[in-house]
């Protein structure tokens, strides 16, 4: 688990190979931008997610900068959102993939207020330093804005890790 959140690990194959202070270090390959993925969505269920997801892990550009700007300047930790949220990566699907940049969609399944929800969001990824970077949007947020999912059509499921 990472924070409240299953993530796939398989270190000696498609990553992470680091998993402190997040995990890093993934396989330049289809399999290892979506393994990224899911651990950066993982990291969200974090206390200080916003500034593990900038700083270690944002692709550079305009949106990590937006990111960057919105976190605390006196030090402090920003809380994770909604400590009792569960999600589970439902399935995924693959909008767009090359050596360098990524598009994946991530359904999930969560459970808030005792209520079971699907929803989707697409994460970009960007092959910087070494690894799978996550690309902010303009607005500075690590992934596009999520959404219910009235449907599985489309998605690869994925259960378990």
């Amino acid at each position: 688990l990472v924070g409240r959140v299953a993530a796939p690990t398989a270190p000696e194959v498609y990553g992470p190979a680091v998993t402190d202070p997040v995990r890093s270090c993934f396989a330049r390959n289809p399999t290892g931008a979506l393994y990224a993925a899911v651990n950066a969505l993982a990291t969200t269920t974090l206390p200080d997610a916003p500034r593990l997801l900038a700083e270690d892990l944002g692709a550079e550009g305009p949106g990590r900068d937006a990111a960057l700007a919105q976190l605390p300047t006196d030090g402090s930790t920003v809380p994770a959102d909604d400590a009792d949220a569960q999600v589970q990566v439902s399935g995924f699907q693959f909008l767009s993939y090359t050596e360098d940049e990524t598009v994946i969609d991530v359904a999930v399944l969560g459970v808030s207020d005792g209520q079971a929800l699907d929803a989707h969001t697409a994460f970009t990824l960007r092959w910087e330093r070494d690894d799978w970077r996550v690309v902010h949007t303009p607005e500075g947020a690590p992934f596009s804005a999520i959404q219910l999912l009235p449907s599985m059509a489309g998605y690869v499921p994925w259960s378990g890790t």
